[in-house]
Protein backbone atom coordinates (compact mmCIF):
# COMPACT_ATOMS: atom_id res chain seq x y z
CA UNK A 1 0.00 0.00 0.00
CA UNK A 2 1.42 3.37 -1.06
CA UNK A 3 1.95 6.37 1.23
CA UNK A 4 -0.80 9.05 1.50
CA UNK A 5 -0.94 12.74 2.67
CA UNK A 6 -4.58 13.20 3.62
CA UNK A 7 -4.04 14.44 7.17
CA UNK A 8 -4.26 18.13 8.25
CA UNK A 9 -0.47 18.54 8.56
CA UNK A 10 0.24 16.84 5.19
CA UNK A 11 2.41 14.16 6.84
CA UNK A 12 3.46 10.92 5.14
CA UNK A 13 1.11 8.17 6.18
CA UNK A 14 2.96 4.95 5.25
CA UNK A 15 0.97 1.95 3.97
CA UNK A 16 1.56 -1.64 5.12
CA UNK A 17 4.99 -2.81 3.91
CA UNK A 18 5.70 0.66 2.51
CA UNK A 19 9.00 2.48 2.85
CA UNK A 20 11.03 -0.68 3.41
CA UNK A 21 14.46 0.26 4.69
CA UNK A 22 13.52 3.97 5.01
CA UNK A 23 10.75 3.80 7.56
CA UNK A 24 12.89 5.45 10.22
CA UNK A 25 13.83 8.29 7.94
CA UNK A 26 10.19 8.95 6.98
CA UNK A 27 9.19 8.84 10.62
CA UNK A 28 11.87 11.35 11.57
CA UNK A 29 10.72 13.68 8.78
CA UNK A 30 7.14 13.44 10.06
CA UNK A 31 8.30 14.35 13.54
CA UNK A 32 10.16 17.39 12.15
CA UNK A 33 7.03 18.49 10.30
CA UNK A 34 4.96 18.12 13.46
CA UNK A 35 7.41 20.41 15.24
CA UNK A 36 7.16 22.83 12.32
CA UNK A 37 3.39 23.04 12.93
CA UNK A 38 4.09 24.81 16.26
CA UNK A 39 6.67 27.25 14.86
CA UNK A 40 6.89 30.95 13.90
CA UNK A 41 7.48 31.71 10.21
CA UNK A 42 7.75 34.74 7.93
CA UNK A 43 6.67 34.34 4.33
CA UNK A 44 6.82 36.89 1.46
CA UNK A 45 3.58 35.57 0.08
CA UNK A 46 2.52 38.55 -2.06
CA UNK A 47 4.87 38.84 -5.01
CA UNK A 48 2.37 40.94 -6.93
CA UNK A 49 -0.59 43.24 -6.22
CA UNK A 50 -3.31 40.56 -6.39
CA UNK A 51 -4.80 37.41 -4.75
CA UNK A 52 -2.39 34.65 -3.70
CA UNK A 53 -2.74 30.92 -2.83
CA UNK A 54 -0.49 29.30 -0.20
CA UNK A 55 -0.43 25.51 -0.51
CA UNK A 56 0.91 23.39 2.32
CA UNK A 57 3.41 20.92 0.77
CA UNK A 58 2.96 17.14 1.17
CA UNK A 59 5.58 15.61 3.49
CA UNK A 60 8.03 18.46 3.04
CA UNK A 61 8.90 21.55 5.09
CA UNK A 62 6.46 24.42 4.37
CA UNK A 63 6.11 27.75 6.18
CA UNK A 64 2.31 27.65 5.94
CA UNK A 65 2.38 24.54 8.15
CA UNK A 66 3.52 26.85 11.00
CA UNK A 67 1.23 27.98 13.77
CA UNK A 68 2.26 31.68 13.46
CA UNK A 69 2.78 33.08 9.96
CA UNK A 70 3.91 36.68 9.36
CA UNK A 71 2.64 37.44 5.85
CA UNK A 72 4.67 40.03 3.93
CA UNK A 73 5.28 41.30 0.39
CA UNK A 74 8.47 40.87 -1.56
CA UNK A 75 10.68 43.91 -1.94
CA UNK A 76 9.03 45.10 -5.16
CA UNK A 77 5.34 44.73 -4.25
CA UNK A 78 2.93 47.20 -2.59
CA UNK A 79 -0.73 46.34 -2.16
CA UNK A 80 -3.17 48.98 -3.40
CA UNK A 81 -6.36 47.31 -2.12
CA UNK A 82 -7.55 44.44 0.09
CA UNK A 83 -6.18 41.19 -1.38
CA UNK A 84 -7.21 37.53 -0.77
CA UNK A 85 -4.92 34.93 0.78
CA UNK A 86 -6.18 31.41 -0.11
CA UNK A 87 -5.09 28.49 2.15
CA UNK A 88 -4.71 25.19 0.29
CA UNK A 89 -5.49 22.39 0.17
CA UNK A 90 -9.10 23.26 1.00
CA UNK A 91 -9.32 20.03 2.99
CA UNK A 92 -6.88 21.14 5.72
CA UNK A 93 -8.55 21.85 9.08
CA UNK A 94 -6.08 23.78 11.18
CA UNK A 95 -5.51 26.74 13.49
CA UNK A 96 -3.34 29.61 12.25
CA UNK A 97 -2.15 32.86 13.79
CA UNK A 98 -1.75 35.11 10.77
CA UNK A 99 -0.11 38.55 10.97
CA UNK A 100 -0.71 41.06 8.17
CA UNK A 101 2.69 42.74 7.67
CA UNK A 102 2.18 43.53 3.99
CA UNK A 103 3.34 46.78 2.38
CA UNK A 104 0.80 49.45 1.43
CA UNK A 105 -1.36 49.59 4.57
CA UNK A 106 -4.08 47.34 3.11
CA UNK A 107 -6.08 44.53 4.74
CA UNK A 108 -5.87 40.88 3.60
CA UNK A 109 -8.83 38.44 3.43
CA UNK A 110 -8.05 34.86 4.51
CA UNK A 111 -10.06 32.29 2.49
CA UNK A 112 -10.18 28.56 1.93
CA UNK A 113 -13.34 27.93 -0.07
CA UNK A 114 -16.56 29.64 -1.01
CA UNK A 115 -17.56 29.98 2.65
CA UNK A 116 -16.97 32.89 5.00
CA UNK A 117 -13.61 34.66 5.10
CA UNK A 118 -11.73 36.55 7.84
CA UNK A 119 -10.30 40.00 7.15
CA UNK A 120 -7.09 41.02 8.94
CA UNK A 121 -6.22 44.72 9.09
CA UNK A 122 -2.70 45.82 8.23
CA UNK A 123 -0.37 45.75 11.21
CA UNK A 124 -2.57 43.32 13.21
CA UNK A 125 -2.80 39.56 13.73
CA UNK A 126 -5.74 37.20 14.18
CA UNK A 127 -6.29 33.60 15.24
CA UNK A 128 -8.18 31.84 12.42
CA UNK A 129 -9.48 28.32 11.92
CA UNK A 130 -9.93 26.58 8.56
CA UNK A 131 -12.64 23.95 8.59
CA UNK A 132 -11.22 21.97 5.60
CA UNK A 133 -14.69 21.71 4.03
CA UNK A 134 -13.47 21.44 0.45
CA UNK A 135 -14.86 23.82 -2.15
CA UNK A 136 -17.28 25.34 0.39
CA UNK A 137 -14.68 25.63 3.16
CA UNK A 138 -15.08 28.32 5.83
CA UNK A 139 -12.48 30.36 7.68
CA UNK A 140 -13.46 31.29 11.26
CA UNK A 141 -12.30 34.18 13.46
CA UNK A 142 -10.82 32.37 16.46
CA UNK A 143 -11.86 34.98 19.04
CA UNK A 144 -15.24 35.88 17.57
CA UNK A 145 -17.23 33.88 20.12
CA UNK A 146 -14.73 33.24 22.89
CA UNK A 147 -15.85 34.14 26.41
CA UNK A 148 -12.75 35.18 28.33
CA UNK A 149 -14.40 34.69 31.70
CA UNK A 150 -15.06 36.84 34.73
CA UNK A 151 -11.45 37.17 35.87
CA UNK A 152 -9.89 37.67 32.42
CA UNK A 153 -7.19 40.37 32.24
CA UNK A 154 -5.35 42.26 29.53
CA UNK A 155 -1.84 43.37 30.34
CA UNK A 156 -2.66 42.74 33.98
CA UNK A 157 -5.88 44.79 33.86
CA UNK A 158 -9.40 43.45 34.02
CA UNK A 159 -11.69 44.08 31.06
CA UNK A 160 -14.40 46.79 31.05
CA UNK A 161 -17.80 45.21 30.53
CA UNK A 162 -21.29 46.55 30.01
CA UNK A 163 -22.17 45.91 33.65
CA UNK A 164 -18.86 46.50 35.41
CA UNK A 165 -18.16 49.55 37.57
CA UNK A 166 -14.97 51.09 36.27
CA UNK A 167 -13.17 54.44 36.44
CA UNK A 168 -11.70 55.39 33.09
CA UNK A 169 -8.66 57.67 32.91
CA UNK A 170 -6.78 59.23 30.01
CA UNK A 171 -9.57 58.30 27.58
CA UNK A 172 -11.01 60.49 24.82
CA UNK A 173 -14.69 59.97 24.06
CA UNK A 174 -15.89 61.35 20.73
CA UNK A 175 -19.36 62.78 21.34
CA UNK A 176 -20.10 62.60 17.62
CA UNK A 177 -19.90 58.81 17.69
CA UNK A 178 -21.16 58.16 21.22
CA UNK A 179 -24.27 59.01 23.18
CA UNK A 180 -23.87 60.18 26.78
CA UNK A 181 -27.11 60.19 28.75
CA UNK A 182 -28.43 61.04 32.23
CA UNK A 183 -26.00 63.89 32.95
CA UNK A 184 -27.30 65.88 35.95
CA UNK A 185 -26.14 69.07 37.65
CA UNK A 186 -24.06 67.15 40.21
CA UNK A 187 -22.00 65.61 37.37
CA UNK A 188 -20.69 69.06 36.30
CA UNK A 189 -17.78 70.45 38.32
CA UNK A 190 -18.40 73.73 40.16
CA UNK A 191 -15.28 75.18 38.52
CA UNK A 192 -16.17 73.96 35.02
CA UNK A 193 -16.36 77.62 33.89
CA UNK A 194 -18.69 76.90 30.98
CA UNK A 195 -18.61 79.93 28.67
CA UNK A 196 -21.93 81.67 27.97
CA UNK A 197 -21.18 81.53 24.25
CA UNK A 198 -21.85 77.75 24.45
CA UNK A 199 -25.51 78.45 25.39
CA UNK A 200 -28.21 78.72 22.70
CA UNK A 201 -26.76 80.40 19.58
CA UNK A 202 -23.71 81.77 21.44
CA UNK A 203 -24.52 85.48 21.00
CA UNK A 204 -24.75 86.20 24.75
CA UNK A 205 -21.46 87.00 26.50
CA UNK A 206 -20.50 86.03 30.03
CA UNK A 207 -20.93 89.66 31.19
CA UNK A 208 -24.41 89.86 29.65
CA UNK A 209 -25.43 86.54 31.16
CA UNK A 210 -24.30 87.76 34.59
CA UNK A 211 -26.72 90.69 34.33
CA UNK A 212 -29.44 88.19 35.30
CA UNK A 213 -27.90 88.00 38.77
CA UNK A 214 -30.30 89.46 41.30
CA UNK A 215 -33.48 89.04 39.26
CA UNK A 216 -36.14 88.06 41.79
CA UNK A 217 -38.97 87.14 39.41
CA UNK A 218 -39.97 86.99 35.75
CA UNK A 219 -38.06 89.84 34.09
CA UNK A 220 -40.71 90.58 31.45
CA UNK A 221 -43.38 90.75 34.13
CA UNK A 222 -41.27 93.25 36.04
CA UNK A 223 -40.81 95.39 32.95
CA UNK A 224 -44.52 95.25 32.12
CA UNK A 225 -45.29 96.34 35.66
CA UNK A 226 -43.33 99.57 35.26
CA UNK A 227 -45.92 102.09 34.02
CA UNK A 228 -45.48 105.75 33.14
CA UNK A 229 -43.75 107.94 35.71
CA UNK A 230 -46.50 109.65 37.70
CA UNK A 231 -44.41 111.16 40.50
CA UNK A 232 -40.74 112.00 41.03
CA UNK A 233 -39.46 112.15 44.59
CA UNK A 234 -36.13 113.79 45.32
CA UNK A 235 -33.76 111.65 47.33
CA UNK A 236 -34.61 108.47 45.40
CA UNK A 237 -31.56 108.23 43.15
CA UNK A 238 -32.17 111.65 41.62
CA UNK A 239 -29.48 114.28 41.25
CA UNK A 240 -29.33 116.31 44.43
CA UNK A 241 -30.94 113.57 46.48
CA UNK A 242 -29.67 112.16 49.69
CA UNK A 243 -28.79 108.79 48.20
CA UNK A 244 -26.11 107.86 45.70
CA UNK A 245 -26.73 107.59 41.98
CA UNK A 246 -28.47 109.90 39.55
CA UNK A 247 -31.25 109.99 37.00
CA UNK A 248 -31.59 112.17 33.90
CA UNK A 249 -35.08 113.46 33.09
CA UNK A 250 -35.94 114.93 29.70
CA UNK A 251 -37.85 118.22 30.07
CA UNK A 252 -40.24 119.39 27.37
CA UNK A 253 -39.55 122.72 25.70
CA UNK A 254 -42.79 124.10 27.16
CA UNK A 255 -43.42 122.09 30.33
CA UNK A 256 -46.68 122.32 32.25
CA UNK A 257 -47.18 121.84 35.96
CA UNK A 258 -50.22 120.74 37.89
CA UNK A 259 -51.27 122.18 41.18
CA UNK A 260 -50.98 125.78 42.37
CA UNK A 261 -47.89 127.93 42.57
CA UNK A 262 -48.03 130.58 45.31
CA UNK A 263 -45.60 132.99 46.82
CA UNK A 264 -45.24 134.04 50.43
CA UNK A 265 -47.15 137.18 51.28
CA UNK A 266 -45.35 140.38 52.14
CA UNK A 267 -46.33 141.83 55.52
CA UNK A 268 -45.88 145.40 56.56
CA UNK A 269 -43.75 148.07 54.99
CA UNK A 270 -40.50 147.16 53.32
CA UNK A 271 -37.79 146.78 55.87
CA UNK A 272 -34.47 148.54 55.72
CA UNK A 273 -32.75 145.19 56.20
CA UNK A 274 -32.24 142.33 53.84
CA UNK A 275 -35.22 139.98 53.54
CA UNK A 276 -36.03 136.88 51.55
CA UNK A 277 -39.10 137.07 49.32
CA UNK A 278 -41.28 134.06 48.79
CA UNK A 279 -39.03 131.30 50.13
CA UNK A 280 -39.88 129.39 46.95
CA UNK A 281 -39.62 125.69 47.79
CA UNK A 282 -40.79 122.58 45.97
CA UNK A 283 -42.67 119.87 47.74
CA UNK A 284 -43.26 116.55 45.96
CA UNK A 285 -46.88 116.32 47.10
CA UNK A 286 -47.93 119.96 46.95
CA UNK A 287 -46.00 121.34 44.02
CA UNK A 288 -44.62 124.87 44.43
CA UNK A 289 -45.68 126.77 47.52
CA UNK A 290 -44.55 129.72 49.59
CA UNK A 291 -44.67 128.54 53.17
CA UNK A 292 -41.62 127.52 55.10
CA UNK A 293 -40.71 123.84 54.87
CA UNK A 294 -38.08 121.49 56.11
CA UNK A 295 -38.09 119.84 52.70
CA UNK A 296 -35.00 121.07 50.88
CA UNK A 297 -33.13 120.01 47.78
CA UNK A 298 -36.22 120.54 45.64
CA UNK A 299 -36.58 122.50 42.44
CA UNK A 300 -35.46 125.16 41.98
CA UNK A 301 -32.06 123.86 43.00
CA UNK A 302 -30.76 127.27 44.10
CA UNK A 303 -32.68 130.46 44.92
CA UNK A 304 -31.65 133.80 46.41
CA UNK A 305 -33.69 137.01 46.55
CA UNK A 306 -33.14 140.36 48.22
CA UNK A 307 -34.80 143.73 48.85
CA UNK A 308 -32.65 146.50 50.18
CA UNK A 309 -33.30 150.22 50.64
CA UNK A 310 -31.16 152.78 48.90
CA UNK A 311 -30.18 154.21 52.23
CA UNK A 312 -28.24 151.06 52.99
CA UNK A 313 -26.89 150.51 49.51
CA UNK A 314 -25.72 154.02 48.78
CA UNK A 315 -24.52 154.97 45.35
CA UNK A 316 -21.92 153.12 43.28
CA UNK A 317 -19.80 153.60 40.16
CA UNK A 318 -18.13 151.02 37.87
CA UNK A 319 -18.53 147.23 38.16
CA UNK A 320 -20.55 146.08 41.14
CA UNK A 321 -22.17 142.94 42.53
CA UNK A 322 -25.85 143.19 43.28
CA UNK A 323 -26.32 142.12 46.87
CA UNK A 324 -28.32 138.92 47.35
CA UNK A 325 -30.00 137.60 50.48
CA UNK A 326 -28.24 135.15 52.73
CA UNK A 327 -31.16 132.73 52.88
CA UNK A 328 -30.86 129.89 50.38
CA UNK A 329 -33.50 127.20 49.67
CA UNK A 330 -31.15 124.55 48.36
CA UNK A 331 -28.64 121.94 49.28
CA UNK A 332 -25.97 124.29 47.87
CA UNK A 333 -25.00 127.29 49.97
CA UNK A 334 -23.32 130.36 48.60
CA UNK A 335 -23.12 132.30 51.84
CA UNK A 336 -19.37 131.83 51.93
CA UNK A 337 -19.03 134.79 49.60
CA UNK A 338 -20.93 137.24 51.81
CA UNK A 339 -24.30 136.70 50.16
CA UNK A 340 -23.39 138.02 46.73
CA UNK A 341 -23.39 134.71 44.88
CA UNK A 342 -25.01 131.34 44.50
CA UNK A 343 -22.80 128.24 44.37
CA UNK A 344 -23.32 125.82 41.49
CA UNK A 345 -21.56 122.46 41.05
CA UNK A 346 -20.42 121.34 37.60
CA UNK A 347 -23.22 120.50 35.16
CA UNK A 348 -25.80 122.16 32.91
CA UNK A 349 -28.02 124.79 34.59
CA UNK A 350 -30.90 127.02 33.58
CA UNK A 351 -30.25 130.34 35.32
CA UNK A 352 -32.61 133.34 35.71
CA UNK A 353 -31.69 136.68 37.25
CA UNK A 354 -33.37 140.04 37.48
CA UNK A 355 -32.91 143.31 39.33
CA UNK A 356 -34.15 146.92 39.49
CA UNK A 357 -31.68 149.74 38.82
CA UNK A 358 -32.29 153.52 38.99
CA UNK A 359 -29.88 156.19 37.86
CA UNK A 360 -29.71 159.40 39.91
CA UNK A 361 -26.74 161.15 38.37
CA UNK A 362 -27.12 164.21 36.14
CA UNK A 363 -24.95 162.83 33.30
CA UNK A 364 -27.58 161.66 30.83
CA UNK A 365 -25.08 160.30 28.30
CA UNK A 366 -23.97 157.31 30.35
CA UNK A 367 -25.78 154.02 30.66
CA UNK A 368 -26.21 151.32 33.25
CA UNK A 369 -26.57 147.62 32.37
CA UNK A 370 -26.50 144.23 34.15
CA UNK A 371 -25.18 140.71 33.42
CA UNK A 372 -24.45 137.40 35.16
CA UNK A 373 -20.82 136.61 35.95
CA UNK A 374 -18.67 134.16 37.95
CA UNK A 375 -16.60 135.24 40.93
CA UNK A 376 -13.43 134.00 39.19
CA UNK A 377 -14.14 136.10 36.04
CA UNK A 378 -16.23 138.99 37.39
CA UNK A 379 -16.13 141.12 34.25
CA UNK A 380 -16.80 138.36 31.74
CA UNK A 381 -20.42 138.06 30.69
CA UNK A 382 -21.82 134.61 31.44
CA UNK A 383 -25.31 135.78 30.41
CA UNK A 384 -26.17 139.30 29.28
CA UNK A 385 -29.24 141.03 30.66
CA UNK A 386 -31.86 143.06 28.87
CA UNK A 387 -32.75 146.68 29.63
CA UNK A 388 -30.78 149.89 29.88
CA UNK A 389 -31.01 152.80 32.32
CA UNK A 390 -30.36 156.10 30.61
CA UNK A 391 -30.99 159.61 31.90
CA UNK A 392 -31.76 161.12 35.26
CA UNK A 393 -34.09 159.17 37.54
CA UNK A 394 -34.28 156.36 35.01
CA UNK A 395 -35.63 153.18 36.63
CA UNK A 396 -35.27 150.03 34.62
CA UNK A 397 -36.08 146.34 35.26
CA UNK A 398 -33.22 144.14 34.07
CA UNK A 399 -33.50 140.40 33.31
CA UNK A 400 -30.99 137.75 32.24
CA UNK A 401 -31.76 134.08 31.64
CA UNK A 402 -30.40 131.09 29.72
CA UNK A 403 -28.72 127.66 29.86
CA UNK A 404 -25.09 127.41 30.98
CA UNK A 405 -22.84 124.35 31.16
CA UNK A 406 -20.20 124.53 33.90
CA UNK A 407 -17.15 122.29 33.57
CA UNK A 408 -16.39 122.83 37.26
CA UNK A 409 -18.10 124.36 40.30
CA UNK A 410 -18.49 128.15 40.29
CA UNK A 411 -19.92 131.07 42.26
CA UNK A 412 -22.41 133.07 40.14
CA UNK A 413 -23.96 136.46 40.89
CA UNK A 414 -25.73 139.47 39.37
CA UNK A 415 -23.23 142.07 38.22
CA UNK A 416 -23.94 145.55 36.86
CA UNK A 417 -21.88 148.37 35.40
CA UNK A 418 -22.43 152.09 35.90
CA UNK A 419 -20.24 154.65 34.18
CA UNK A 420 -21.53 157.17 36.68
CA UNK A 421 -22.91 157.21 40.16
CA UNK A 422 -26.17 155.26 40.43
CA UNK A 423 -28.52 154.08 43.15
CA UNK A 424 -30.14 150.80 42.31
CA UNK A 425 -33.81 150.35 43.23
CA UNK A 426 -37.40 151.26 42.48
CA UNK A 427 -39.90 153.64 44.01
CA UNK A 428 -41.46 151.97 47.01
CA UNK A 429 -45.22 151.94 47.38
CA UNK A 430 -44.69 152.41 51.05
CA UNK A 431 -42.08 155.09 50.84
CA UNK A 432 -42.79 157.06 47.72
CA UNK A 433 -39.69 159.23 48.00
CA UNK A 434 -37.23 156.42 48.67
CA UNK A 435 -35.57 153.89 46.49
CA UNK A 436 -34.90 150.24 47.28
CA UNK A 437 -32.90 147.58 45.45
CA UNK A 438 -34.51 144.41 44.19
CA UNK A 439 -32.67 141.29 43.04
CA UNK A 440 -33.57 137.70 42.27
CA UNK A 441 -31.30 134.87 41.14
CA UNK A 442 -32.29 131.21 40.71
CA UNK A 443 -30.77 128.15 39.04
CA UNK A 444 -32.30 124.83 38.02
CA UNK A 445 -30.16 121.75 37.39
CA UNK A 446 -30.89 120.43 33.88
CA UNK A 447 -28.60 117.41 33.61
Amino acid sequence: MASTYENNLRLNEMGTGDQSGTWGQVTNTNLDLIGEAFSYQTEATFTSDGAKTATIGDGVSDKYRAMYIKVTCDGSTTLSATQTLNIAPNTVSKMFIIENATTGGQSISVSQGSGANVTIANGTAKVVFTDGGGTGAIVYDGFDKIDLGTNAKLNGNTFVTTSSSDTLTNKSIDSANNTITNIVNADIKSDAAIDATKIADGTISNAEFQYLNGASSNIQSQLDGKGDITAVVAGSNLTGGATSGSATLAVASSPTFGGTVTAAAFSGPISTTSTVQGNLIHNSSSGFYGASSSTVNRAPDVLKRDIRLASTGGTVTGYNWHVLGTNTRSGFNGTGTSGSYIYLPAGTWYITGDCQLSRVASDTADTTYMFLATSTSPNSHLIDGTGNAIGDWSTTFFKAEGTVTLSSAAYIGIRFYAAESVSYGYVSSYYSNQYSSFAHLAAWKMY
